[in-house]
Formats: C-alpha cells, structure tokens, sequence
C-alpha cells in the first residue's frame, strides 16, 4: 500500500525544515504517515488499493436491485 502523502510532502505543507539530523523526527513522521494512511483506507474500505487508480482508469460496478 503507498501512502496518501509524501514526508517531503508533509515537511513542505508544515513548514518544517530539515537540518540533516532529524533522523528520529523524520522517522516519527514516516511512521505517523503510513499509519494514517492505513488507517484513512481502511476506513474508506479500501485497504490494498486506495491510491492505485490515480493515474489510471476505475471501474466500479454497484449492485442495485432492479424493482
């Protein structure tokens, strides 16, 4: 599963600076991104592909009763 942002992503919208040590914050904020992503899919009932068809087409078929 990919995650729904990027660190550098996170570290640009924030307004976080890297200095080169910060190993164990980068490390944090790795772990608190894929756990919100996981977290975010499941939720969504999508855990293995939530961002697979970003680039690409979808299909999704609905099962609706016909009266």
């Amino acid at each position: 599963m990919s995650n729904l942002i990027t660190l550098n992503e996170y570290r640009e919208y924030f307004g976080l600076t890297t200095t080169g040590t910060d190993t164990n914050e980068n490390t944090q904020l790795s772990n608190l991104i894929t756990t919100s992503s996981k977290l975010i899919s499941n939720y969504c009932n999508r855990p293995d592909n939530f961002c697979d068809y970003v680039n690409t087409d979808c299909v999704e078929y609905n099962c609706v009763p016909i009266p």
